[in-house]
């Protein structure tokens, strides 16, 4: 079956009204996701030993961007290929240094690096997420 330009104009429209609502989507399921964490961490941070505590929370957290990232990616919108940042999970002490940093690059390496310590730009700071 053959689609015109309309047809192709449609299309086009209905996949980026598909886009955004995804992302915008998966933005809200991660804040919801984030909020409810913090509900549930503030009560275990007064009863859980401190070490207990940080490791608990760095998997929850890496396991919630994690989903994240899935959520994004079987929605067919972004496609990830972390195999060599997957890899480096198992080295004891490294630094990682994206080349154009961001937010998405936090959440690309908490997911998958757990332990690691993020250090960014104080003018991040001052963004609406912090």
């Amino acid at each position: 079956m053959k689609t015109g330009m309309i047809g192709k104009r449609l299309s086009s429209v209905s996949m980026l009204f598909y886009e955004c609502l995804v992302y915008y989507g998966g933005l809200l399921l991660f804040a919801a996701m984030s909020l409810c964490w913090s509900f549930v961490a503030m009560p275990l941070g007064l009863f859980l030993p401190r070490q207990a505590g940080v490791q608990i929370g760095r998997r929850v957290i890496a396991f919630g961007f994690r989903s994240y990232l899935a959520f994004l990616e079987k929605s067919g919108i972004v496609e990830c290929q972390l195999d060599e940042l997957q890899s480096l999970g198992a080295e004891k002490s490294i630094i990682v240094a994206p080349n154009h940093p961001s937010l998405i690059d936090v959440v690309l390496m908490i997911a998958h690096l757990p332990n690691a310590v993020c250090i960014i730009k104080a003018n991040l700071l001052d963004q609406l997420i912090f």
